[in-house]
């Protein structure tokens, strides 16, 4: 102790006998110490007080032969735990004890104390008072004693972190306490307990859970034995119960019965809605359950178990359910070491009848399991769930036919994460999901289907996807679509398509989170543009006038692109572009939340190939979009017949880039900008004609530099390879067919082309004057 004060017995002087009335401690640490032998530091004061005659500390006059015991006070203090030598990291702080003699024979205690542990700052673990006395006795574990134990105002999640040095996420107010009356050898034990407003930390409801024990028992310190152990827990209208005995120190005489009886269904699921996230609040559940399980040791020393138990029939109702949903009367029953002699659940059991199909997996230790039960999940035919519950994780199988519809919303219902969007159709085969009860990890989920009828609605997306048949895995690490057949609603193209999602991705370690998107190839018949851009823009989807409105009002806006990340291949036998076709299209393509990239991008169009990249970008209020690339050997002819007038013909190869913006058509034109260096062959210009001969120019090659601004094309840097001279060409070109060029070679007069390209207007162009005197 820090400090020590000892208050001197005036009275005693008088007789010359020094008598301590009062003994104050100043922030004392004491070290409670467990020997290897088993026995304890304390006991050995407590028999020399046994042993040491004293008179009561509140008898008022001195005796000629016995000294008063002074009474024993100390204030802020520490207790320290030791077994043998190792000073473990639980204590109690903040500890004000006393103690005195209160009668001839009778010793009193308090204390009041805040447990904590030395490595870890813990404020919310309650407060431990204690109070007491005991009695002379020939020997320590005779000795008559009583103690009141209470434990206020804790916090469970600090008191799981004072138990196992970190905090298991659960919450709740936590008080006890306990009488314990008799002798060490034979001792009462009485214990109160109750765990209010019980909950995950990261669940919040309106709904309270309250749980409540109380226990009796015996214990012997000598033996190290509870034995006439009696628990009582009401919950959910019925009572759970736990009698029997155990060793403290060793598995011998274990002998434990527990019991639950009549336990409404309900109950359990407000109990799930506070230990398992989403669990919708509105959860209805009419029913009840039973189960019983014993565990004692045997004539080896081995641990025999059994058990079993029952649920009535069971009616569900939730809002995420469209009607409510039944689930047949089950049996339990316990598996696992030492319960051999017990039989299995009719799932579990294998036979040479059985042995070329997928049997259930086995716990690797004790579980619960329970006897498949029916569920109506839409199908032709009830599905059947079946599977085992053990201490540390779960598995639960559903094999039958199920509309996804249904399925999706009893995954809602039990708090599974879904999909987004909506889902409905027909689905064949078997699903398993497996988890453990810590770290509150999200279950597994894995199996395979094969899909029919399916239609998929997704945000952002205008029209349904409808899937013919698909076939669906889920493994351990990624989720697939495969030999899917479908299309989209009024869309004129048949797909085939797979895709591929990562499992256990984590895309916030990485700057890239489309590596935690799908991987797809798509296959599509004909693609057109149109009506992709009715399927994907928001500005071309039909929406009711009032949800246009809404938008406007609210300041809201849709996005134009789902919410996903995805990357893969695509092609399609033809691509429609307005009364553009190209063929053969195929190349890759990223989608993201943001925006799209499409790179080595190939296709046959116009007589020619198109080889390059488009993007597009969505982040502000309009879209934008860049792209580059090469045409080869595109057929001017084939251009010309889209305006329905032969002008020119010819073989075309360029390199360009450009950018654009806008939501319709007549924006992303009105907006194109770019560059481009071309060449284009073998070419005639049908409608110009540039000397007397009457015939249109033809030339051998034509090359130089193009320029797009606001609509118009500027020509420069141009040459034009005619068959009797060579043409340099400046000038403009409206898109819409409007011209403004210069055709200028070197002494000879020059053309200047103006009117349309269907009907150009040429004249010639005056030789200068310095060139006029050289000739």
């Amino acid at each position: 102790a820090e400090e020590v004060l000892a208050t001197i017995r005036v009275t005693s002087l008088w007789r010359w006998r020094l008598e301590i009335a009062t003994l104050k401690l100043k922030y004392p640490s004491v070290n409670l110490v467990r020997a290897n032998d088993g026995r304890w530091n304390i006991e050995s004061l407590l028999e020399q007080a046994r042993r040491i005659p004293s008179a009561p500390t509140g008898k008022k006059s001195p005796e000629r032969k016995r000294a008063r015991f002074p009474y024993i006070e100390a204030d802020t203090g520490r207790i320290n735990l030791k077994i043998g030598n190792e000073k473990k990291v639980f204590a109690l702080s903040e500890a004000d004890f006393s103690l005195w003699q209160d009668t001839e024979d009778q010793w009193r205690m308090r204390l009041k104390a805040r447990p904590i542990r030395t490595d870890a700052n813990l404020t919310d673990t309650g407060t431990i008072k204690m109070e007491g006395d005991w009695h002379r006795a020939a020997t320590l574990h005779a000795t008559p004693l009583q103690l009141r134990l209470w434990w206020e105002d804790g916090q469970l999640g600090q008191l799981t972190s004072l138990a196992y040095g970190r905090d298991r996420g659960w919450r709740g107010s936590v008080r006890g306490s306990a009488v314990l009356d008799g002798t060490p050898d034979n001792l009462k034990i009485s214990l109160d307990a109750r765990l209010g407003d019980f909950r995950r930390y990261d669940i919040a409801t309106s709904e309270s859970v309250t749980l409540q024990l109380h226990c009796d028992a015996q214990y012997s310190f000598s033996a190290h034995l509870v034995n006439g152990l009696g628990c009582l827990s009401p919950f959910g209208g019925g009572l759970i119960q736990i009698h029997g005995g155990f060793g403290i120190l060793t598995r011998r005489d274990l002998d434990l019965s527990i019991s639950a009886e009549n336990i409404s269904a309900q109950s359990l699921a407000l109990l799930l809605r506070h230990m398992k996230k989403n669990v919708p609040e509105d959860v209805r559940v009419s029913g009840m359950a039973s189960v019983a399980f014993t565990v004692r040791t045997g004539e080896n020393g081995e641990q025999l178990w059994a058990g079993n138990g029952q649920s009535s029939p069971l009616r569900v109702q939730s809002s995420v359910l469209s009607e409510p949903l039944h689930v047949d009367a089950t049996r339990w029953h316990l598996i696992g070491p030492g319960t051999d002699q017990f039989t299995a659940p009719a799932n579990l059991k294998s036979s040479k009848k059985d042995a070329g199909k997928e049997q259930l997996p086995q716990p690797a230790d004790r579980a619960v399991a329970f006897e498949p039960v029916t569920l109506a999940l839409g199908g032709p035919t009830p599905t059947v769930l079946s599977g085992w519950f053990a201490r540390d994780n779960f598995l639960a199988e559903l094999k039958g036919e199920v509309e996804l519809d249904r399925l999706v919303q009893v995954a809602r219902l039990i708090g599974l994460p879904t999909v987004s969007g909506e889902l409905a159709g027909d689905a064949k085969g078997r699903l398993q999901i497996t988890g453990r009860w810590s770290e509150f990890a999200l279950p597994e989920v894995t199996g395979q289907a094969l899909l029919h009828g399916v239609t998929a609605k997704f945000n952002g997306v205008a029209n349904p996807l409808k899937i013919q048949s698909a076939q669906f895995v889920a493994d351990a690490t990624s989720v697939s679509l495969s030999k899917a057949v479908g299309s989209f609603v009024d869309m004129h193209s048949a797909l085939e398509f797979s895709a591929t999602w990562p499992r256990n991705c984590a895309p916030q370690q990485s700057s890239d989170d489309a590596l935690c998107g799908a991987d797809f190839n798509v296959k599509a018949d004909q693609i057109n543009l149109d009506e992709l851009n009715s399927l994907l823009n928001p500005r071309a989807q039909k929406r009711p006038w009032y949800a246009a409105l809404a938008n406007t009002v609210m300041g809201s806006s849709r996005k134009s692109l789902p919410d996903m990340y995805a990357k893969g291949q695509f092609s399609t036998s033809k691509l429609i572009v307005k009364n553009v076709i190209a063929t053969h299209v195929f190349g890759n393509a990223t989608i993201t939340p943001t925006g799209f990239a499409l790179d080595t991008v190939n296709a046959d169009v116009l007589g020619g190939k198109f080889v390059g990249d488009i993007s597009g970008m969505f982040t502000g209020s309009t879209p934008g979009y860049a792209s580059n690339g090469n045409i080869v050997m595109i057929g001017i002819a084939n251009v010309a017949a889209l305006t329905r007038d032969a002008w020119g013909s010819g073989k075309v190869t360029a390199s360009y880039k450009g950018t654009a913006a806008g939501w319709t058509a007549d924006e992303i034109i009105a907006s194109l900008r770019g560059t481009a260096n071309f060449q284009w062959r073998d070419g005639t210009l049908h409608h110009m004609v540039l000397d007397g001969s009457g015939k249109p120019l033809q030339f051998k090659a034509f090359s130089g530099k193009l320029e797009l601004a606001k609509g118009v094309l500027s020509i420069s840097e141009s040459k034009l390879q005619a068959p009797k001279s060579i043409y340099e060409v400046s000038g403009t070109a409206s898109l819409g067919r409007e011209l403004e060029l210069k055709l200028e070679r070197d002494g000879a007069p020059g053309f200047s082309v103006t009117g349309t390209l269907e009907k150009p207007k040429v004249s010639q162009l005056n030789v200068p004057d310095t060139q006029a005197a050289l000739k």
